[in-house]
């Protein structure tokens, strides 16, 4: 019973039990149906041929290679509203195709040409690898003559053989454009073909064929040839393709028989008839929203989505996926006694809706071809209350129930086992016992505290007489009411119980007998609606939908192949164990049935036990045993018990096979078993029957689970009703595996990023199949260890086999020690768990630099360059990778790198890369230009490295010395010469220095003013002056142009401006010189009666005559008490007695053109000088007064160094600036 509420009887007799379904195909003899009845298509490869949809599709999708997803991307970039489908075989897209636009552009080159390009540039999107292609052959090449359109077909070849399935074909538009691709090549197919020899001939091969499709006469055979044909993924068997006819029916099969063991892996009957059937809407799956395994659901909740995250398809309402369709069981209502198809009343169901539980329940009906898809009787709304799709509830039944009658047929629950069904066509068993399954059974009677509420329910009753099932709505409040008729993991739970019930003739004790009875109809519920693709591992409930949270589970636990998630064993079926025999709260020495039974306020209740005295006097007052298990909890653990064997069985044997393989086991155990049997005569039955059905070849994986759940070989029982068992865990010596790990444990150096392969093997030598539980890998660096290929687990490892398996390492990051362990976990006896040490190496890059002179450039002049190489060295054990190198600093901009620096940059140990690094300065500068060049690396400790340089820009540096023309260096006294007519001028020369080692430009040398100075020399620019103090001459000649007062000293200025690239800007030198009206002198008389010249003020006498003929007339001037007159010209300190700037020229013969005697008297001290003048010459005269006794003189004599006329005894002082002497 799918109950956790007590069910309120109502006077009606009800067997409760839970239920679940399964698929396979026909095993028993005989063949069933009349003349013409073919037997059923066989398909035993991975997947059976189907598609991939919904959850699982889009798991494949998500987990998808990034290869593989990459190019699904592009193609749906190019060609939008894209249409994919996955293969349930190879686990990669089988279907793909552009709706609108193409998958590739335009090409010339030819159709096959365009195939074959198409997957050498897009292999990982069916998984293929370079063999696989080049392997490939033109199967057919079709054209349409209508549109130009090509139609290629590429088939997929092992050794020249072609592998069943393997053709890829192309739609090739006009313009050379891939419009899709389908098909499911085997990807890396050489290594999934095992032997290419067959050892069965292909007479036998014939023979096989006919017998298996249960030829008597065979009207004819044919034989074309080898196949490969895909088991799986990876696995490819050897084939004989072979047609056989059958002279007894129009039936023709083509079969594919494996060469090596003689089954039958493909079978399909090539004759068609003519058939209309009945259609009807039904959920495909668990039910709407799928859960099993848990998490795989949409996560909403029931009823938020008002068709189901899996919506009801339209299906046919036939058997024909189990019959040939002129089998007497192929028509659902032949048998029946119905005239047409309109009503939920076939051979082997009625269904009814049975709200009012009035006992006048309602069958659904619809138009006579049998239509049940009709808008909107047939309508669905799961927001709704469920009473407002009754009909769909009905039809989703009888769809079910019809299909699950047909799938167990196929394993021999048929008529002579004591199916359901109203005609048994005369194949033995009773008939007329068609199963009455009620929808919403009691949900809306007349008194709504009579409603039912929370079950289903499955009477199976004895051969001959209806069963009975009923299935209920529940409400789970936030969750919604829930119809358990939509729930088809509990709709195969209530099935399973009839096949159990009938198979066992209602010999079903209580404890471990009913625990049997629900944990098979469990186990059915996962078992039929298990898929290629699902997760076996993954924790699975019964009822999810029903419970109205789709992910979980009514039962105490997920039924798991790990330990940690169901975690019972066969000794706890005591858990839950309580006396049969209830009795009043208020009276304990009364037995009662329900709460009514003891009086108002009371109740009946149940007493816990855990052995059969504590349900006996003196422990209670009167006798409430037997103590028995509780049946659903001690179900649950025979249905993990066999859950485990059967994910074994799909892990060894492939879905198909072990699907095929699992129920017949089942049917056959049942059939064998024991009346009344326990947990362990079931287990024994089991074993028996495959013995039977495949040699035992199951027998090592069945024992395995058993033993895990503690029904091993010394476990005992004392029968159907003992709760307190003994538990063993042990198997048969034929069944002892022994595991054998090899594996280099020290890998010794790695470095980062490195994959390196370490080759495990693992090798049972013991006997019987070594199933491997678990291989993990553990400790501090377990993440950097991983396996290829990923262990599908359970792995079953037959006797003397080995598996092997690439350890990969990938340090992720830091160095030094690595360790972790290898953890593999099986059912070896002696070594359940085996830890197997790894460990490695990971080596370090060491980044070092080096360059020369500490990285200094030195000086480098403004548009020169200078370059140096930087050295960097790995001195590590590893590859050192440099991901940039950048210029930093201050001045990084006046330094460059190569622009083409590949990087990242991996320098393999000890080895050295130069990297040249250039100073290039564009501005001049007084400081120096740091920068520093940055490395970023891996080299521990060292993520960057910066490393210094400089370099030195010296600017030009103009210097004028002197630094004027002025003062000292100033222009003598230089007579206006307007005009030019007299040629009066002087000259002084400055001195331009580059006081710099990098070259200066000078643009230009000019007088400011441009009239009383010019410059002479140079005249020509721009001129260079190299670094390193070389020097250039200037020539600055004064004409003085006015004179403001002729008797007076005056000066005139200007500057000397030198215009060049020094950064200071422009330089200048003050330019000055005395400027005289006329030839003349400027005379001073100075006495030494002290020893020491000093000027005379308030001369008594000052004469000056000229001498020789003057013209226009001599001249005598004479001057009395003459004052000293002191003024400053051009930066100097100017005292004269007399300035006569306009001395009138004499004739003369001599030098000059006038002569001149200035004589001076002051008491008795006189003295004189004669002089002459051109007449561009202006005299400085000094008269220094004597002793007319001594005539002594105390100035500096002739030759002596001096720097005025006045310090010179002869009153001239003549030279060159710095190096004048007395004359």
């Amino acid at each position: 019973m799918i109950d956790e509420l007590k069910l309120k009887a109502h006077g009606r007799v009800l067997t409760a039990c839970v239920a679940a379904l399964v698929c396979a195909s026909a095993g028993a003899a005989g063949k069933p149906g009349g003349a013409n009845t073919a037997m059923h298509d066989i398909d035993l490869r991975g997947g059976g041929g189907r598609l991939v949809t919904g959850q699982a599709a889009r798991q494949l999708r998500a987990a998808a290679p990034a290869g593989q997803a990459q190019a699904l991307a592009d193609f749906e970039r190019a060609a939008p509203g894209l249409q994919l489908r996955w293969s349930a075989l190879t686990g990669a897209p089988s279907r793909i195709a552009a709706t609108k636009g193409a998958l590739t552009g335009p090409s010339a080159m030819a159709p096959d040409a365009i195939a074959y390009d198409f997957l050498a540039r897009n292999p990982a999107l069916l998984g293929l690898q370079a063999d696989d292609i080049a392997a490939m052959r033109v199967a057919r090449e079709l054209g349409s003559s209508a549109t130009g359109a090509s139609y290629v077909t590429l088939q997929q070849q092992v050794n020249g053989i072609d592998v069943f399935g393997g053709r890829v074909k192309f739609t090739i538009s006009p313009k050379g454009e891939v419009r899709s691709v389908s098909g499911e090549p085997i990807a890396n197919v050489a290594k999934a073909a095992s032997g290419t020899t067959p050892l069965v001939p292909v007479g036998e091969a014939l023979a096989l064929a006919a017998a298996d499709a249960r030829l008597d006469h065979v009207e004819f055979s044919r034989d074309h040839g080898l196949v490969w044909f895909p088991l799986s993924a990876t696995e490819l068997r050897l084939a004989w393709n072979v047609v056989t006819g059958d002279g007894d029916s129009p039936n023709a099969y083509r079969s594919l028989v494996d060469a090596v063991d003689g089954r039958v892996l493909w079978r399909q009957n090539l004759t068609s008839y003519a058939h209309q059937t009945a259609i009807g809407l039904a959920y495909t799956s668990d039910g709407p929203d799928p859960g099993t395994p848990s998490g795989t659901s949409s996560g909403n909740t029931p009823g938020s989505d008002p068709a189901g995250a899996n919506p009801r398809q339209v299906l046919p309402f036939d058997g024909e996926d189990f019959f040939s369709h002129d089998d007497d069981h192929a028509d659902w209502w032949n048998g029946s006694g119905e005239a047409d198809y309109s009503r939920t009343v076939s051979n082997n169901v009625t269904a009814r809706d049975d709200r009012l539980g009035d006992g006048s329940p309602q069958i659904v009906t619809t138009d006579p071809s049998g239509d049940y898809t009709v808008s909107p009787a047939f309508d669905i709304d799961l927001s709704q209350a469920p009473s407002t799709y009754i009909n769909a509830s009905v039809v989703n039944l009888f769809y079910w129930y019809n299909r699950l009658h047909d799938f167990w047929y196929g394993y021999g629950f048929d008529e002579a086992a004591g199916n359901a069904q109203v005609s048994n066509f005369g194949l033995g068993g009773a008939e007329g016992d068609p199963i009455i399954v009620d929808a919403q059974d009691n949900s809306t009677p007349a008194d709504p505290a009579d409603a039912d509420n929370c079950n289903a329910f499955m009477r199976a009753d004895t051969d001959g007489n209806s069963p009975s099932s009923r299935f209920l709505i529940c409400d789970r409040g936030a969750n919604g009411i829930i119809d358990a008729g939509l729930d088809n993991t509990v709709i195969a739970h209530e099935f399973g119980h009839l096949v159990v019930g009938r198979l066992l003739e209602g010999n079903v004790n209580v404890s471990q007998g009913s625990g049997m009875n629900e944990g098979f109809s469990d186990l059915f519920g996962l078992t039929i609606y298990a898929e290629a693709d699902d997760e076996l591992d993954a924790p699975y409930g019964i009822g999810g939908w029903y419970r109205g949270q789709p992910d979980s589970s009514i039962r105490r636990e997920f039924y798991s192949t790990d330990p940690t998630v169901f975690t019972r064993r066969f000794a706890d079926i005591v858990d839950g164990a309580f006396c049969a025999v209830r009795v009043c709260s208020n009276d304990d020495t009364m037995a009662c049935g329900t709460d009514d039974d003891c009086g108002d306020g009371n109740t009946c209740d149940t007493a816990s036990c855990g052995f059969q005295f504590q349900c006996e006097p003196p422990t209670t007052t009167i006798s409430q045993g037997p103590c028995r298990a509780e049946e659903h909890d001690a179900g649950e653990i025979w249905a993990n018990t066999l859950w485990i064997a059967y994910t074994s069985m799909v892990k060894k044997f492939g879905y198909g096979a072990a699907q095929t393989a699992f129920h017949q086991l089942v049917v056959d155990g049942l059939k064998g078993a024991p009346d009344f049997p326990d947990f362990l005569d079931m287990r024994d039955a089991i074993l028996v029957a495959d013995l039977d059905f495949q040699a035992g070849a199951a027998q090592c994986l069945l024992w395995d689970a058993f033993a895990s759940m503690g029904m091993g070989v010394s476990a005992s029982s004392l029968g159907s009703g003992d709760i307190n068992v003994i538990e063993a865990f042990d198997t048969p010596p034929s069944c002892t595996p022994n595991i054998d790990v090899s594996i280099t444990a020290n890998i010794g150096l790695v470095c980062l990023d490195d994959d390196t392969i370490i080759p495990m093997d693992i090798t049972n030598t013991g006997t019987g199949d070594l199933v491997i539980d678990a291989i993990d890998i553990q400790g501090q660096d377990a993440a950097e260890f991983s396996l290829d290929p990923s262990p599908e687990i359970p792995l079953v490892v037959p006797q003397g086999s080995t598996v092997s398996f690439t350890l990969h390492h990938v340090p992720a990051g830091g160095f030094g020690a690595r360790n972790a362990t290898v953890v593999i976990t099986s059912n070896d006896p002696d070594e359940p768990t085996v830890s197997v040490p790894v460990s490695a190496e990971v080596g370090a890059p060491d980044i070092n630099v080096a360059i020369a002179d500490s990285g200094a450039f030195g000086n480098v002049c403004t548009g020169e360059q200078s370059d140096m190489t930087l050295v960097i060295s790995n001195q590590g054990q590893c590859d050192l990778t440099i991901d940039d190198i950048q210029l930093g600093g201050t001045g990084a901009s006046q330094f460059d790198l190569p622009t083409a620096l590949d990087l990242p940059l991996v320098l393999a140990a000890g080895s050295d890369f130069n990297l040249p690094v250039r100073f290039s300065p564009d501005a001049c500068t007084d400081s120096t230009y740091l920068a520093h060049v940055a490395i970023s690396s891996d080299s521990p400790g060292e993520g960057t490295v910066n490393v210094p340089i400089s370099g030195e820009a010296d600017c030009p540096e103009l210097v004028i010395d002197p630094v004027g023309l002025t003062g000292l260096n100033a222009f003598p006294a230089t007579v206006v010469d307007t005009d030019g007519s007299l040629g009066c001028f002087s000259e002084k020369s400055a001195v331009l220095r580059n006081n710099s080692s990098c070259p200066l430009t000078i643009t230009d040398i000019s007088a400011a003013n441009g009239v009383d100075f010019q410059v002479m020399a140079p005249t020509v620019f721009p001129i260079i002056l190299p670094g390193g103090e070389e020097t250039l001459e200037t020539v600055v000649r004064f004409t003085p142009q006015s004179d403001a007062d002729p008797l007076a000293p005056g000066e005139l200025t200007d500057l000397l401006v030198v215009n060049s690239d020094d950064p200071d800007g422009a330089q200048d030198a003050q330019l000055c010189g005395e400027s005289a009206h006329g030839s003349g002198t400027r005379i001073l008389v100075t006495e030494t009666s002290t020893g020491i010249p000093l000027v005379v003020d308030g001369l008594e006498r000052l004469d000056l005559t000229s001498k020789q003929k003057n013209r226009p007339g001599p001249i005598n001037l004479d001057f009395t008490d003459v004052p000293v007159t002191s003024t400053d010209v051009c930066g100097n300190t100017v005292a004269y007695h007399v300035n006569l700037e306009t001395l009138p020229q004499a004739e003369s013969t001599g030098k000059h053109g006038s002569q001149y005697t200035a004589h001076a008297k002051h008491g008795n001290l006189q003295t004189s000088d004669s002089f002459g003048l051109d007449q561009c010459e202006f005299r400085d005269t000094q008269l220094q007064l004597q002793d007319d006794d001594s005539g002594a003189c105390l100035l500096a004599p002739k030759g002596a160094a001096c720097s005025a006329d006045s310090e010179c005894c002869s009153g001239k002082c003549k030279g060159p600036s710095g190096n004048m002497s007395c004359k």
